[in-house]
This record gives C-alpha cells, structure tokens and sequence, in this order.
C-alpha cells in the first residue's frame, strides 16, 4: 500500500515537474520576443533578422543589367537600414559588412578570371578589378571610426593581399586611407596618388599630378605584361581628383572617377571617347552632369558607386533606389546598381 501510494506521489511530482519546465520554456520563448521599454534592443534585433535575409536574398538575386523585383526591394530594404542612424554603430551592420567582404575575399581566393574583367564592389566608392593577368583596387577604405572600422583589419589585410596594386582619387578621408595604403607598400605593392598625398610616406607612393592635359604611362606587371594607365585631371570642386583608366593586356578597359564633381572639367569630359575607349565606367552616383559625363566615357558598362556612405548626413547618404532612378530617367540601360560584396563580370 505505501509503495502504490509512494508511486502515485512520484507520478504526480514528475508531472508538475514536466509541466513546470514546458510552462518556464514557454515563459522564456515569450520573453525572448517582447521588447516593452526597450526599443534599442527590439530595433538591433530587428537589424539582425533584415540584414540576414538582405544577404540570402541578394545572393540568390546576384547584380545583372535587368533587376528583377526580388532584388531590387533587397536593395531597397539595405537603403531603408543604413539610413536608420540607429544602425549606424550596430553589430548587425558590422557583422553584415564583414560577412560581405568575406565574400569577396574567398571569390579572389577560389574563383580565378579565365576570361573578360571581373569587378567587385566593396564598400562606398572602393572596387577592386581584376582581369586574368592583374588585380588592381581603387579607393579602399576601412569605413566607420578609427578605433572600430566597418571592415575589420583581418579582412582589409586580406584584401590587400590579393590586389596588385592600390589606386587613391583624391584625398578626402571616405576615398583615401593612410593605414590602408601602408598595408599595401607593406607587401610590396604601390600606391598611386595625387601629387602631394602622402609625400614621404614610402618609396612605394607613386604621385601623379595630370594637371590640364591627360597622363600616360605604362606599369610592368607579372610574366612580362603592361597595364596601359591613363590619369585624366578631374577635381571634385578645388580638389584635385585623378579620374584613372587603366587598360588590362587582355585589352579590357575599366575608368573610376573618384569623387568627379567640377563644372569647369565639363570642358573636355564630353570630349574623354573620342581619344579614350572605357570598357567599364566605375562613377560616383552624384557626379555633376551625370548624363553628359556618362556621354562622355561612352562605356558599355556603368556601375555605380559611393552609395549609403554612413559617414554623410543621412540626406546624403544615396540610396540603390535613387541610382536605378537617376540611371532610368536619363535613359542608361547598361547601368549596374550593386552593394557591399558583390561582383560582376564583364565579357565583350
């Protein structure tokens, strides 16, 4: 009898216990999404989920001439994040960043160009391009503050290892980066610049001032070959700025503008196909006169650039969505609206 009844007890007791845990589980899964007088905590976690299915969904959706709707509502999504300020410090975004980038890197590392010119886009107006024989970057930047980048120095040191060679626009801070190019003249690789960037910096500083008149010259790289380089004397206002076009022994040709922004270079911009043949035109979304300098390069492929730099204003922080308008309302149909950590591949 006490031992029917000793059983009976520990029944009952193991029950509660169950019910206890399956009511304390449910408590814990309730909490877990409640965010009542903490709207920090409800917006970073929000952050994570949207820039976790941005990533899924543009890497289903990769960058092409003709957006589908699924992409182009990714990218939509991506502008409606970065011009949150709220998301500006926020680990979702510097997870997502890197994450991004990481991508880029294992591309470089894996995925060899066998034919045309492969360009990826990294972060505001920085790209890397890379053809069969040479992998050149333009205006990288680490991005964020000093003391906690947006790309991390493990990644930015990757990157520099795989690129030939570093090329700067100008000297404003969201283009040019001193601990950037040192890692590059680290490994033994220049740096081209305007003329006085960086003046004593290192042997590897290569400056080049094209003052009114195009600059030409010739770089050896390996197994024998020359890119063709091309600095044409561009300004963003005052401000020197060296639009370079860079010619690849496979005979591809890709030209980045930097911050072009000038009404006085407008005198020969219109003029740049007739003595100059751009394969890929890397331009800065904001450029002044952005139907005639597109005119003027005449390139078969536009890509955009200097898009959601978190360092402006939260007004001047150019969206995907404004791109792909600006681009439609002046009737560019070759023109490619990328992010962080994508790439594209060019043939002829």
């Amino acid at each position: 009898m006490q031992k029917t009844v000793y059983l009976k007890c520990l029944a009952i007791l193991f029950v509660c216990v169950f019910i206890c845990n399956k009511t304390f589980s449910q408590e814990r899964l309730y909490r877990e999404y409640v965010f009542w007088g903490n709207p920090q905590l409800y917006q970073q976690k929000q952050a994570f989920e949207a820039f976790s299915l941005v990533d899924q969904v543009l890497r289903e959706n990769p960058p092409s001439l003709k957006e589908n709707l699924t992409r182009q509502l990714a990218l939509c999504t991506m502008d409606l994040l970065v011009h949150d300020a709220t998301n500006d410090t926020c680990t979702a975004l510097y997870n997502y960043m890197n994450l991004r980038i990481q991508n880029v890197i294992k591309a470089l590392d894996k995925k060899p160009v066998k034919q045309g010119m492969e360009i990826y886009k990294l972060y505001n107006d920085g790209f890397i391009v890379r053809t069969k024989s040479s992998t050149l970057a333009f205006d990288i930047i680490q991005g964020g503050k000093q003391d906690k980048p947006y790309i991390s120095d493990e990644n930015i040191r990757a990157l520099a290892g795989k690129c030939d060679m570093l090329f700067i626009s100008h000297s404003h801070g969201d283009h040019a980066s001193l601990p950037v190019a040192k890692l590059f003249m680290q490994l033994g690789k220049p740096v081209y610049v305007p003329k006085g960037l960086w003046a004593g910096e290192g042997s590897l500083i290569r400056e080049i001032l094209p003052q009114d008149k195009p600059f030409k010259m010739d770089i050896a790289i390996k197994d024998n070959k020359t890119l063709k380089l091309e600095v044409l004397p561009g300004h963003q206002d005052d401000i020197q700025n060296n639009i370079y076009v860079v010619t690849f022994p496979e005979k591809l040709s890709v030209a980045h503008t930097g911050d072009q922004y000038n009404d006085k270079d407008m005198s020969w911009i219109p003029s740049i196909k007739e003595k100059t043949s751009v394969d890929v035109l890397l331009i800065n979304v904001w450029t002044m006169y952005l139907k005639e300098v597109l005119a003027g390069f005449n390139a078969k492929v536009v890509i955009t650039g200097h898009e959601n730099e978190i360092v402006h204003s939260v007004d001047h922080r150019e969206a995907y969505w404004m791109s792909r308008k600006k681009m439609n309302k002046i009737g560019c149909n070759n023109a490619v609206i990328m992010t962080w950590g994508e790439s594209y591949l060019f043939n002829r």
